[in-house]
């Protein structure tokens, strides 16, 4: 199989009864195999290996590391031994990780008993899903998403990091500790950045922090792409910025920064937990990011388990003879790593527990091997004491790392090294901060126990009024209020005129319409939600009702049972069935029904006619309107019959500033206004 490593199973002997359910297990490669006096047990792996090939290595040498020492070791080995095979895949991007899924989703595939994955969000986003589909449990080790603490959409989800709230609050904490008073916040796009982003803000209002300015850009973005938003960022006068992004969005934002002059002594760069990591900086970005402070996920390198790791994976490579691992001949070694290390550790342990007690068939009941796992403890893990909450969450500290180069040393030798800590074990909502400033090397490469709060911060203090100027106050404050008023009366009169000229058009009729002439007017109501279906021909209301009776037969339970009170609607003779639900679902869940159908799309059928596309529906919604005072129009784009496309930007709250395309009209006839109208219409 493409893609995958790991030895063949030790034996093949499977009763019927074992196979039970084999169909709906997924993800590279296991099954529950006995035999010649042992039991083989299969966990999976998934990992970008380009961004972290420590991470791969962690894996291989954890199992190495159990099946030799650890599971030798257990009470219960004398009468059965207990080997655990590894395999591994490369989540190197979205379509590796979900293509590689579905491919492995075929009942007549290996499946594993257990999964570890992923080192980004977006990666989990996907992959999570598919293996809750098909019963697998699944343990995190750097999806800090807090989207995964909702266990309606990820219920099999573990993870032995913790989520982004406490991340955000950690920083939070860590910039109060040096007396900062306002930040500005530079993100990326991307699920981490944005939802990181918005914890931050969170975060920062409940403690008193004031978020000056945010700005994002696209992820993925050439650095001179992020050039103007570091530009607009700074005009506004923060000198302590917050990034949020992982990978080469990292890089490429430091080295923007670098371009415009938004680094060094005058500013103070300070990392989310997925920007501090060692790899992103072996390269000119880490000339520009020196002095960067930032948090990471605590580890205890001097542990017994951490010295551990990276013995096996550095010295020993246990991990060197594995079957179709090919790794570079020298890589550093990951802090993600020990959480790699960790996961995998723990759930070996409760796998073991699960198969030696008895309580579970591992090999097709995930919902128990998962209880199984979250109820392991690691007192002295790799990454410090590792207990899972109910949830499958992980509370956690943090360490505040900086950035250091030594004088006149290259790049390659850059590396964080950990001058504080933050204790949340007691919560994200208390924080306890320690900080050794002597050890910090600031942007500009100052060190020691600097003046902190005007090191990289130009806040200034509100101004106060002194008790010597209480009368000539409260004379100002009684003329304020008159002016006030009078203001208040020109303001409303100048609204009321306002609405009058600026009424929103009703676009409601003109858009039917056009759907209808184009097969789409199946559209959602207002409180519904739904998936709708196409079909390879023309349907009749009878094949609409055998249709959906056919999508609750190919969906699991827990989601079949969303749509006990649906109807299936079909406009006459088009290709094209919705399934509405009466009322609003979770997030997540319709998402969830598209992709468990796309995976059996093809058991889907009408009569004669087999279902070609599913999709999610969209509800009817009609243009808004937006505030012109909040566009600049940037630069003309191009221009048609009747109008003039521009690239504008468009400011919304908390400062934040997106591209957009503008269109309007040259002129202002009839028939020119009517097409602009129909065209937006159509593109609600």
């Amino acid at each position: 199989m493409r893609g995958l490593i790991g030895p063949a199973p030790r034996t093949a002997t499977m009763t019927a009864s074992s196979c039970k359910g084999k169909g709906k297990v997924l993800l590279l490669c296991a099954a529950l195999v006995v035999g010649g006096g042992g039991t083989d047990l299969h966990i999976g792996c998934m990992v970008p290996q380009a961004d972290c090939p420590s991470c791969v290595a962690a894996f291989l040498s954890a199992v190495h590391h159990t099946n030799t020492i650890t599971l030798p070791a257990h009470p219960l080995a004398s009468t059965e031994q207990l080997t655990i095979v590894p395999s591994f895949r490369d989540s190197g991007n979205l379509t590796a990780t979900l293509g590689g899924a579905i491919e492995l989703s075929d009942p007549g595939g290996p499946p594993v008993d257990a999964l570890i994955a992923d080192l980004y969000s977006s990666r989990v986003a996907l992959s999570a899903r598919i293996a809750e589909l098909r019963r697998v449990p699944m343990v995190g080790y750097g999806a800090t998403s807090d989207a995964f603490s909702d266990k309606t959409n990820f219920p099999l989800f573990s993870r032995v990091v913790s989520p982004d709230i406490f991340s955000a609050r950690a920083v939070v904490a860590a910039i109060q500790a040096f007396g900062w008073g306002r930040i500005g916040v530079l993100y990326s796009d991307d699920a981490y950045g944005t939802n990181y982003a918005n914890q931050l803000s969170a975060a920062a209002e409940l403690s008193g922090l004031v978020v000056h300015a945010q700005k994002t850009f696209p992820s993925t973005a050439a650095s001179s792409e992020i050039e103007l938003p570091i530009r607009q960022l700074v005009a506004t006068g923060v000198r302590v910025i917050v990034l949020a992004a992982v990978s080469t969005d990292v890089t490429n934002a430091l080295l923007a920064a670098g371009a415009v002059g938004a680094t060094g002594r005058e500013y103070t760069w300070f990392g989310a937990d997925g920007v501090t990591s060692r790899e992103n900086f072996q390269n000119p970005a880490g000339v520009f990011a020196t002095g960067l402070l930032g948090v990471f996920p605590q580890y205890e390198p001097a542990s017994a388990q951490a010295q551990t790791a990276v013995a096996t994976v550095l010295v020993n490579r246990t991990w060197a003879g594995t079957p179709g691992v090919t790794l570079p001949p020298q890589f550093l070694f990951s802090p993600w790593a020990y959480y790699v290390w960790d996961a995998t550790v723990l759930t070996i342990q409760g796998l073991a527990e699960a198969h030696y007690s008895g309580s579970c068939n591992v090999s097709s009941d995930g919902w128990c091997t998962q209880d199984a796992i979250r109820r392991q403890r690691l007192p002295a893990g790799a990454t410090g004491s590792v207990a899972l909450q109910a949830n499958g969450d992980r509370s956690g500290s943090y360490s505040i790392v900086n950035l250091q180069l030594p004088r006149g040393s290259p790049v390659a030798d850059i590396d964080f090294a950990t001058v504080g800590t933050i204790d949340l074990t007691a919560g994200p909502s208390a924080a306890t901060v320690t900080i050794a400033r002597r050890e910090i090397v600031w942007p500009g490469g100052d060190t020691g126990t600097l003046d902190v709060p005007s090191h990289g911060d130009f806040s200034t203090s509100e101004g106060k009024t002194s008790t010597d100027r209480r009368g000539s106050t409260v004379a100002i404050a009684v003329s304020a209020a008159v002016v006030g008023l009078v203001l208040l009366a020109l303001g409303v009169s100048r609204y009321q005129l306002h609405r009058a000229l600026h009424q929103p058009e009703d676009l409601g009729e003109l858009q039917e319409g056009m759907l209808e002439s184009v097969g789409m007017a199946l559209r959602l109501q207002r409180g519904e939600c739904g998936i709708v279906l196409q079909c390879d021909g023309p349907l009749t209301s009878t094949d609409a009702e055998s249709l959906l009776h056919s999508v609750r037969r190919a969906l699991p339970k827990r989601l079949a049972a969303l749509l006990k009170d649906a109807d299936a609607r079909v406009a006459d003779m088009m290709p094209y069935v919705l399934v509405a639900v009466p009322r609003v679902l979770k997030q997540g869940a319709v998402e969830d029904m598209v992709l468990a159908l796309e995976v059996s799309i093809r058991t889907l059928c009408t009569g004669q006619h087999s279902v070609v596309d599913v999709s999610v529906a969209m509800s009817k919604r009609l243009p808004a309107e937006l505030d012109r005072r909040r566009i600049t129009r940037v630069d003309i784009l191009g221009q048609g019959h009747y109008g003039e496309v521009f690239k504008a930007l468009l400011s919304q709250v908390h400062a934040v500033t997106i591209p957009a395309a503008v269109k309007s009209l040259k002129g202002d006839d009839a028939l020119s206004r009517e097409a602009l109208l129909r065209e937006a219409a159509l593109m609600a």
